[in-house]
């Protein structure tokens, strides 16, 4: 989430990134899409819309930028760093592309 500071109040807005993972013949590859505005490759994402959830808002930025169906999997079994500032999400998705 990001916060946005308006004349004494807090808007909080939802936002996603993904990052595409494919292993084809042993080898991994990432996707990722061209951000104009940057200038710069990153991964698939954006704000969430009215009433969605994150990992909806996730799968249908990757859908929308790229034009491919995503497939949300669990976390790394691996811990996250001390300090790590932002509360885990487990996947999950009740969206058409599961």
């Amino acid at each position: 989430m990001t916060d946005q500071q308006t004349a004494g109040s807090t808007v909080r807005e939802v936002t996603a990134s993904t990052f595409l993972l494919r292993r084809d013949a042993g080898q991994w590859s990432v996707g990722l899409i061209w951000h104009d505005r940057l200038g710069s490759h990153m991964p698939a994402g954006g704000h969430g819309e009215v009433g969605e959830g994150v990992h909806d808002a996730a799968v249908r930025e990757v859908w929308e930028e790229t034009g491919h169906t995503a497939r949300l999997i669990p976390r790394p079994a691996a811990p996250t760093p001390a300090g790590f500032p932002h509360r885990l999400v487990p996947a999950q998705c009740r969206c058409l592309s599961q």
